[in-house]
């Protein structure tokens, strides 16, 4: 399509690249990546955008390019999901047992997924037959 070459098109490049901030690409000219370059120097100055640092919101920390950091480590025993569908037992416990004997009865004798290494699973909160 480009013959082995980079385009020199700022927008193609930033959408190919999924770069969401403005690009200074000197530096790759510079270096011999790119041969031509995008747009003269005065162009490429007068529409820099300057640096500035901004004080994040603690939600906005918790996000990185747009999608939610991962969590640290296994919900807490019977956490369970904003719509109170699924519930988090903790392997080894009673409430554990209780749902994961429900589960093999609904799933012909299948134990139940465990996650986060083996610390627990999610259940139906209303039991397996319900579903």
């Amino acid at each position: 399509m480009h013959d082995g070459c980079v385009p020199d098109d700022r927008r193609y490049l930033k959408d190919v690249c999924r770069i969401k901030w403005r690009v200074n690409f000197e530096a790759l000219i510079q270096c011999g990546f790119l041969e031509k370059p995008l747009a003269d120097a005065s162009t490429l100055q007068a529409d820099a955008v300057p640096e500035s640092r901004v004080q994040r919101s603690k939600k906005d920390k918790k996000e990185l390019n747009g999608h939610r950091e991962a969590k640290k480590g296994p919900p807490r025993h019977l956490a369970y999901t904003k719509d109170h569908s699924r519930v988090y037992c903790k392997f080894g416990t009673p409430e554990w047992a209780q749902y994961a004997d429900d589960y093999r009865d609904s799933h012909g004798g299948v134990d139940p997924p465990m996650q986060w290494d083996g610390d627990g699973s999610w259940f139906n909160w209303s039991g397996e037959a319900q579903h």
